[in-house]
């Protein structure tokens, strides 16, 4: 009957329908059933109903959009069918706010001053947001009020019951109680109150609150997570490959505590073994139990400052599962044979008992790799001081490898936030990655590729990290870009490959260019995510990559592990597609969204903590660099990563943004640059919205 219905409106031209006809084209049901039905298509908006008559949405005119910013006096929307951006003024919004749905209707209307915008008028707001955001709390005339930081430009009314214990400038979780087409008339209702906005860990634990991280877990969760640690038993470490005896180690940050994957390494006369140990998380945590589903659910740890938000329990993360020293541990292996170019010549799979012999630190390791016996560390070292030698040697193939096959290397900068014992930021310097990290992630590499490899010969259910080619439309308008700064581009056309975004930035690498070059192939970039088909990785460079050597903080290579384990197990691949296939799809999608919010919210709460190293130094010079440009302003990073943003009021009437590229004085004498060196003063500082505002020296 739903079908017909609205096949019956799709022939119609009008796109229009009443009762009375309905009757007729179903003389053989009762009216009360197709009355039942065209109401249940009228509550899912499938149908609009206008004067006794029931219409089809899009013969109205109506399309749906999603509504993704408040500005002053109107609101950006999204059409849901090819995200073109659609202007609504305030006052035809019906009240609509971020993360809405709603039928919108073309409009004529002008005068907002925005141009390149579709106009529409709000119709029906058919799907409400129910997320949660965050604001400050402000008193206005006697009464408590929210400023949100995102979600609206609107001041919202606090409900009354809430409004205990409250300060001014408290940093709080809400969601909305109350709606109104008035925007000063919705009420919002608060879930969690962080404190005072000026501390930057009480606003980023609201950002993380408001977009659902649970900092702790549920007793049952925790209560099962002890009970896996009590139940190891000695048949735990049967029939697993006994690795003991062998020279295995650690090698992580300074703070780590989930260590989840080890190395080893013996060289030979024509070959290296290396050896990839990762902790056997998913012979723990068995597969859709309430440990498993909680993982999936967040997906991914989160690290920010001084915090971590775990996947897992601390009981299996940083106890069971964690590769420890000097302590026997199940582990999944990967052990690959490599000749002397760094081929790999075979790999096995095994399931293995490790132990760990050193909790190595890559500071220490870089020390030890420059100064030899003058290390501080030497002593500690001294039992794999061969190990790290070979490790070196092999890493060096494998780096020049990677440069053979035109891996596309950007540089990125991240930050280390030191916190006292207050929580306060005294600190913020740039994260120096050196020669022990590049090794460590070499050979992870290296299982990875491998485990996908294994995973596509046997063609079983999976889990792929797959990162795709740049889009068309990105890779023209670098190519747009080039031509303007006179670099050839002959070979910058669709569908593009690695080596020609590698060989412009090796070309490029000790110009001045290469700083708007790094971050314009960076924006080009499409995000690298995961998938149920090997389509490969574009960055990297490699046709067949996944995520294996995580488990402890990533949810796809915890179910990786396990389909692996159930093939070692029985190889019987009828018995896994049923109980994975569509599982594999639902996990990547889900992984992908939580990997997604993760860095969302490390970056939102890095840059509170940023905004509050500089809070007490208003007025004081830096020296950075411009990191990007935009028609609004100019970004400056400075040497120990904190960015802060230079205004077109700042910069005065006489520059004009030019080419999309840079800023240049009317009289062509003076210009702002990406990659230019510049020295700034800090003019405004945000803690709760990790807001830096400069202004040049």
């Amino acid at each position: 009957m739903k079908d017909k219905i609205l096949k019956a409106l799709k022939k119609n031209k009008k796109g229009e329908i009443s009762l009375e006809e309905l009757y007729s084209t179903f003389n053989n049901i009762e009216r009360k059933k197709i009355r039942d039905m065209v109401s249940k298509l009228v509550k899912k908006n499938k149908l609009i109903k206008k004067k006794e008559k029931f219409f089809l949405p899009e013969k109205l005119g109506f399309f749906k959009v999603l509504v993704t910013k408040d500005c002053n006096g109107f609101i950006i929307a999204e059409k849901l069918k090819d995200s073109t951006k659609v202007l609504i003024l305030k006052k035809f919004s019906k009240g609509a706010l971020c993360g809405d749905v709603a039928f919108a209707l073309k409009t004529v209307y002008r005068n907002t001053g925005e141009k390149h915008l579709e106009e529409a008028k709000i119709e029906k707001i058919i799907e409400e947001t129910k997320d949660s955001f965050t604001g400050i709390v402000i008193k206005k005339q006697g009464k408590f009020y929210l400023k949100p930081d995102s979600f609206s430009k609107s001041l919202f009314k606090i409900k009354k019951s809430d409004e205990k214990g409250l300060s001014v400038y408290d940093k709080v979780v809400v969601k909305i109680f109350k709606r109104s087409v008035k925007y000063q008339e919705i009420i919002c209702t608060i879930l969690k109150n962080c404190k005072t906005s000026l501390k930057a860990s009480n606003c980023a634990d609201a950002i993380a609150l408001s977009l659902g991280v649970s900092f702790s877990f549920e007793d049952s969760i925790i209560k099962e997570a002890k009970k896996l640690k009590e139940k190891i038993t000695k048949k735990d470490f049967e029939k697993r490959e006994d690795l003991t005896e062998k020279t295995i180690f650690t090698i992580d940050g300074i703070t780590a505590k989930d260590l989840d994957d080890a190395v080893s390494i013996e060289k030979f006369k024509d070959h290296y073994i290396l050896g990839v140990h990762i902790a056997d998380v998913s012979h723990f945590v068995k597969p859709f139990g309430i440990v498993d589903q909680e993982a999936k659910k967040r997906g991914t740890s989160i690290y920010y400052a001084n915090k971590v938000v775990p996947m897992l329990p601390n009981e299996l993360s940083c106890d069971l599962c964690s590769l420890n020293p000097n302590e026997k541990k199940l582990s999944f292996s990967v052990i690959l044979k490599l000749d002397l170019t760094g081929k790999v010549l075979d790999f096995k799979l095994k399931k293995t008992i490790i132990s760990s012999k050193i909790k190595g630190v890559y500071e220490e390791i870089n020390d030890i790799l420059e100064k030899k016996e003058n290390s501080l560390y030497f002593e500690k070292y001294k039992p794999v001081l061969e190990k790290i030698e070979i490790m070196h040697e092999l890493y060096l193939i494998l780096k020049n490898n990677k440069i053979k096959r035109n891996a596309v290397e950007i540089i990125t900068k991240e930050s280390i936030i030191k916190l006292d014992e207050n929580e306060k930021t005294i600190s913020v310097e740039e994260k120096k990655s050196g020669i022990a990290e590049e090794i460590i992630e070499e050979f992870m590499i290296l299982a990875n590729t491998a485990v996908a490899t294994f995973a596509i010969e046997k063609k079983l259910p999976f889990i792929y990290r797959v990162h795709e080619a740049p889009k068309s439309e990105k890779v023209f308008a670098l190519k747009e870009l080039l031509k303007k700064l006179q670099i050839p581009s002959s070979e910058l056309n669709p569908p593009i490959k690695p080596y020609v975004l590698s060989n412009i930035l090796k070309e490029y690498k000790d110009t001045k260019l290469f700083s708007i070059l790094n971050i314009n192939i960076l924006r080009s970039m499409e995000k690298a995510e995961y998938k149920e088909t090997p389509i490969g990785h574009f960055g990297l460079a490699l046709k067949k990559y996944t995520h294996f050597t995580s488990p402890i903080r990533r949810y796809p290579d915890l179910l990786i592990h396990r389909i692996l384990s159930e093939y070692i197990k029985n190889s019987d691949l009828d018995s896994l597609n049923l109980k994975y296939k569509k599982y594999v799809k639902k996990a990547a999608k889900s992984s992908s969204k939580a990997e997604k919010k993760a860095i969302s919210i490390e970056r939102s709460c890095v840059d509170c903590f940023k905004a509050e190293f500089l809070k007490d130094r208003i007025g004081e010079k830096f020296k950075g660099e411009i990191s990007s440009i935009i028609d609004r302003g100019i970004f400056v990073l400075l040497e120990n990563t904190v960015e802060g943003f230079i205004g077109l009021r700042e910069l005065g009437n006489e520059f004009i943004f030019s080419d999309n590229l840079k800023f240049v004085s009317k009289d062509k004498k003076k210009s702002y640059e990406i990659g230019q060196k510049v020295e700034v003063i800090v003019k405004n500082v945000n803690v709760s919205l990790g807001k830096i505002d400069f202004s040049f020296a």
